[in-house]
């Protein structure tokens, strides 16, 4: 693991900067886990229809189903079901509107 993260290092430092940034949350953008909950009442509707997609809110650059399956950059049509896990990137205000959404 330590090897694998010096290579990143020398070979993409820029990309390795912006991500520790973004899991220490230590600059103006973060990124964030959220679990569809089983009473959310969204779940029937598209991303889109949810209002996830809506300006304002974090952006959603991955998607992990329940069964484990991932789809990056998920588009408006798809159906987030409970226990999918929606990996929001954004301002703290915006991730905040999203988890409002889920709620």
């Amino acid at each position: 693991m330590a090897g694998h993260r010096i290579a990143e290092m020398a070979l993409r430092p820029a990309v390795v900067e912006v991500m520790d940034t973004l899991l220490s949350g230590g600059g103006e953008i973060g990124v964030e886990e959220m679990v569809v909950p089983a009473e959310c009442c969204r779940k029937s509707q598209t991303l889109e229809q949810a209002g996830l997609l809506k300006s304002g809110t974090g952006r959603l650059p991955a998607l992990r189903r329940a069964d484990g399956t991932r789809d990056v950059n998920p588009g408006p049509t798809q159906h987030p079901e409970a226990g999918d896990l929606l990996v929001v990137l954004g301002s703290s205000e915006g991730i905040d509107r999203t988890a409002a959404l889920l709620q």
